[in-house]
Order: C-alpha cells, then sequence, then structure tokens
C-alpha cells in the first residue's frame, strides 16, 4: 500500500494512501468471509450461505468492512514506520472500495505537541497545602459517623433555634425553575443563624414558611446568575433533634467490628485516606500549574472535545435535575458555552502535558487495569463487560479510556518523583 504523511499543523497528521487493486480484493474477501460466518439466511445454515448471495445481502457492509480494514494498516504503518503517536480517533475520508480498482483515501489524526518537559523529575518542588492535622482530621471523620447513625426525635410545635434539625422545602419565586437554588426536604442542622438558608428558616415552626433573598454561589454553573440574589421561599415541614449515638463496645458490636479498638483503627485509617486524597489532589493541581507556567503550546482539539464533552454533560445534568425544560436548558447551556470551553482547554492543556510525559517515559496501561475500568463501566450501564469491550473497541473509545489511565499514571509517576516540601525546611520523596 502507497502512504504518505503530512503535517497539516503542529497537532494534526494526514495518511494519505493508496490500496492497489490486488490489496482492495484481499480486504474485501476477508470481510466476506468474516461477514459470512456470523450470517444467517432462511434455508441455510449460520455461516454457510453461498458467497455469491452474501455479496447481494451485504454489498455496503462488505465494502464498509474493506475501507475499514485498509484504513487500519495504513494507520499501523505510519505508528510503527514513522513513529506516529495519534491521539484520539483516526477520521476516515475516501467512500467505500469497488472490487478489481485502486482505492484512494486519507485519514487525519490528532497528535501531541512538541513539548520541553523537565529531564530530571525529581528536581520538581512542591509544597505540601495547608490541611487540618491528623486529630481535626480524625474527629470531623467520627462527627460524620455519628451523624450518620443518629436517630431522629420529633420536636413539639415550637420555634426551630440552636441544635435543632429541620427539614426545608425551597422553592423559587423567580417565576422559573433555578438549579441548585431549589430542593424539597432537606435536613439543616441549626447551630448559629448564618446568613443564608439557616437565616431564613430560623425562628420558623413547622408548616411556616418565609420569603427572601439567597445569593447564588460565586461557583455557579450558570454565569448570569453567579453571586447573584435570587428570591425564594422556605418552608419548615419537620422540626427535629438529631440523637447522637455513643462510640463504644455497643455501637462497634452493632456495626459488625470484633471491639471498639477495632472500630477506632478502621475510622482512623478512613479518615487518614480522606485526608491524604484531599491532598493529593490539590498538590496534582500544583504539579501540574508548575509543569504548564510559561509554556504556550498548541492542544489537539481531541482533547479539548473530550474535556468540553465532559463538562457540557455535567452541566446538563446539573440543570435536568434543576428542573429546566429542554428549551431553558439550551438558554442556559449556551451563556455557560464560552466558559465551558475555557475550562476544557485548561483541561486539555494537563492532558496533553501528562501524555507528552506518558510517552517519554514510555508508560503502559496494564491489561488487568483496563479489563478494571471496563468491567467497572459495564457495571454502571447494566451490560456484559465482554460486549462493553467489544462496543468500546468498535467505536473507538477504548483508545479514550487508555488515553485517560495513561494520564493518571503520568500523574503518580509526577508524585512519586517531586520533592515535598514542608514549610519550605523539610522534603520528602514518596
Amino acid at each position: 500500500m502507497d502512504c504518505s504523511l503530512e503535517t497539516v499543523s503542529p497537532v494534526i497528521r494526514r495518511i494519505v494512501a493508496e490500496g492497489s487493486a490486488d490489496e482492495v480484493n484481499a480486504a474485501l474477501e476477508d470481510a466476506l468471509r468474516e461477514l459470512g460466518a456470523e450470517h444467517e439466511e432462511p434455508g441455510y445454515r449460520k455461516g454457510h450461505v453461498p458467497p455469491e448471495l452474501l455479496k447481494t445481502r451485504l454489498k455496503d457492509q462488505i465494502a464498509a468492512k474493506a475501507g475499514g480494514k485498509l484504513a487500519d494498516r495504513a494507520a499501523a504503518r505510519a505508528v510503527s514506520e514513522w513513529g506516529l503517536i495519534p491521539v484520539g480517533r483516526f477520521a476516515f475520508e475516501g467512500g467505500t472500495p469497488s472490487p478489481d480498482r485502486p482505492f484512494h483515501f486519507t485519514l487525519t489524526v490528532d497528535v501531541l505537541p512538541e513539548l520541553v518537559l523537565p529531564e530530571d523529575l525529581s528536581a520538581l518542588e512542591v509544597e505540601w497545602p495547608e490541611q487540618e492535622g491528623e486529630e481535626n482530621a480524625l474527629a470531623d471523620f467520627v462527627r460524620r459517623v455519628r451523624r450518620h447513625h443518629a436517630t431522629l426525635e420529633e420536636q413539639p410545635d415550637r420555634p426551630c433555634g440552636k441544635g435543632d434539625t429541620v427539614f426545608v422545602d425551597v422553592r423559587s419565586c423567580e417565576g422559573k425553575a433555578i438549579p441548585g437554588m431549589e430542593a424539597e426536604n432537606i435536613p439543616l442542622d441549626l447551630e448559629e443563624p448564618e446568613p443564608g438558608i439557616i437565616e431564613l428558616v430560623w425562628g420558623l415552626r413547622p408548616g411556616e414558611e418565609r420569603e427572601g433573598e439567597l445569593l447564588c454561589p460565586s461557583g455557579y454553573p450558570d454565569p448570569a446568575l453567579r453571586g447573584k440574589p435570587v428570591r425564594v421561599r422556605a418552608r419548615v415541614r419537620r422540626l427535629c433533634r438529631r440523637i447522637l449515638p455513643e462510640i463504644d463496645e455497643a455501637f462497634a458490636a452493632k456495626n459488625g467490628f470484633s471491639s471498639l479498638k477495632a472500630l477506632k483503627q478502621f475510622m482512623f485509617e478512613k479518615a487518614m485516606e480522606e485526608r491524604l486524597a484531599s491532598i493529593r489532589a490539590q498538590m496534582k493541581r500544583k504539579l501540574l500549574d508548575l509543569l504548564l507556567e510559561g509554556k504556550n503550546f498548541p492542544v489537539p482539539e481531541t482533547l479539548i472535545r473530550r474535556a468540553l464533552r465532559g463538562r457540557q454533560q455535567e452541566a446538563d445534568r446539573f440543570l435536568r435535575e434543576g428542573g429546566l425544560s429542554e428549551e431553558e436548558r439550551r438558554e442556559a447551556l449556551a451563556r455557560m458555552e464560552q466558559e465551558c470551553r475555557i475550562q476544557a482547554e485548561r483541561e486539555a492543556r494537563a492532558e496533553a502535558l501528562l501524555l507528552a510525559l506518558a510517552r517519554r517515559e514510555k508508560l503502559a496501561v496494564p491489561d488487568a487495569e483496563l479489563d478494571r475500568r471496563v468491567r467497572a463501566m459495564a457495571g454502571g450501564t447494566g451490560r456484559d463487560p465482554q460486549k462493553m469491550r467489544a462496543i468500546l473497541e468498535e467505536t473507538g473509545a477504548i483508545r479514550e479510556l487508555e488515553e485517560t489511565l495513561l494520564a493518571e499514571e503520568a500523574w503518580e509517576l509526577l508524585f512519586r518523583c517531586a520533592v515535598k516540601k514542608h514549610g519550605g525546611n523539610a522534603h520528602e520523596r514518596t
């Protein structure tokens, strides 16, 4: 097969290819044999339909499959001979092949830009973020455990106040739904009459309501409402006292632990896991910011679209759960589009850098880890893992998953190699 490689831009390559008539005929025969092995026709056993009948019945499918085979060979050649490292999927142009005729087609694919990466990753330094101490982290975890296992004691008809738990309905008074600013039967623990929803319901009796203004958070998804006051009506449904259990031997036994000591050890380990996860997430952002600082490079559109798709799906889910109509969601998403794009470009720049590092360090995704992720995806959708794998491979989405895992591997390498500074003095590498 004749192939040539063209540079369209720093992050786009095009393969121009032509399969000879003999190569086309061989690909058509392979496609005919593979499709025929699974095809059934009345009066014939599966896999035993005459080839001439198959060519009539499956003409378009055979041609499409043969074209895909030729494209796969051209792509494989570009990777093996020219060292092309694609990002995402190859875009095919060229129609379908016909018997006894050469077949001309092109493949376009994004690639990583040329990046200057630090030679010695152990020269990178990052400060440990300010975090509450182990004792505070443990105390917070224990508070959450007690609250989770608490019982609610209904209170007599009286105004709510300090130490109470109230269940509240919040509705917009703006004449339309405001996602994230409305709720039904949400529990609120009252400690002090802080500005916001707690101040709005403070002193109400069950069944009473009050109207007031709440500020949309500074991180609210819709920029048109961010930081703006929204008029709402809050109604108290129930008034309760939360009775917290004691963490003792009886509590440990009730929850399946052999002793109070075993329970305390479990809570300590979980609290420290949460604390470390929070620290790692903050340090990841710091390390990536450090590596990206001062670097201006083109980003493959594939990575931007992938990040943008995730952002838009997240925003649409938020708006759907908020009860917006389809038209209202479209309008809100249009307002959010520019900001989603900016955030997606930032995420894509980080992923491009991590993928470049993964390539340089020759990192690979273990098959076991890829299989584990596929099984998790299958479990979330109720599909059979093997069928899920087949779908991912057929659509090319398996490559996206591999790239996501590669970026994670690169981040783990960064974290292991970088020097972690405590207060600018002590250093450690883990």
